[in-house]
């Protein structure tokens, strides 16, 4: 009898407490943005700003090299994370003809993110003061602006086909959890088939907000917009696990792990 106990035990415990690691987030591919270092060039500028030892012409001259400098680091620093997450996005594999078309669809977007960043070496010579100025203020403001829209799809696009994993595992893990309930014959106790439906009522909410998410990134929708709908199938998704884990705290009633 305890060996029998012994293994029941433990595919209880494989059953909800495997499925908690399972169900941890993963960082997305383009989840971490490289800094651009214009630390230096910074410095530069306000020491050309602040050197009472240099005359007008010379201070101008100083601090104009400098952010000619910082333009240069900020312009190729955008450069080179477009390239990144655009070949990052490039190597996914996928089969399915939607996701296809939204991969298709951001590598686009990113192709003219690429093209409408024109702010190159010949560019930034020709700018004065003044221009390096406004040049800085444009280049952020594009940022966040345009490029932040299609990098927030991309990252987007990532985290939508992780959560799919992640919710395709629970609803493996509830027909599980439901068949080794069903063996134990527990399957009809009050609290632990109130559970069962409302896991499976989450899971189903996870699945619909997952597939609206998925007509957001086929639209190319507000990133904002994308990520939101992500988040609440990621809630449902959760909320599917509270059940689990409340399972597992009644079968613990009966069979101790």
């Amino acid at each position: 009898m305890k060996f029998r106990i012994y293994h029941v035990s433990l595919a209880v415990f494989t059953l909800f407490f495997g499925a908690w690691f399972l169900a941890l987030p993963r960082p997305s591919f383009a989840a971490s943005v490289s800094e651009c270092p214009v630390d230096s060039q910074i410095q530069a500028i306000l020491s050309a700003q602040n050197n009472k030892e240099l005359d007008e012409l010379e201070a101008i001259r100083t601090e104009l090299i400098a952010r000619k400098d910082a333009l240069r680091v900020l312009a190729k620093c955008l450069t080179d994370d477009v390239r990144r997450t655009r070949e990052e996005v490039q190597k996914l594999s996928l089969s399915d003809e939607r996701d296809k078309r939204v991969q298709g669809r951001i590598l686009e977007n990113l192709d003219n993110v690429l093209r409408e960043q024109n702010l190159d070496e010949a560019r930034i010579n020709e700018l004065g003061l003044r221009g390096t100025r406004d040049a800085a203020r444009a280049l952020k403001d594009w940022r966040a602006r345009v490029y932040g829209q299609v990098k927030g799809q991309a990252d987007g696009f990532a985290l939508w086909l992780k959560s799919r994993t992640l919710i395709g595992t629970a609803e493996n893990r509830l027909h599980n959890i439901t068949g080794t309930l069903r063996s134990l014959d527990m399957i009809d106790k009050e609290e632990i088939s109130r559970q069962l439906d409302s896991a499976d009522h989450n899971l189903r909410e996870a699945r619909e907000r997952h597939d609206a998410a998925g007509a957001l990134l086929e639209q190319s929708a507000d990133s904002g917009e994308i990520s939101l709908a992500i988040k609440s199938a990621l809630d449902a998704l959760a909320k599917s696990y509270e059940n689990f884990f409340t399972i597992s705290d009644e079968v613990k009633k009966v069979v101790p792990l």
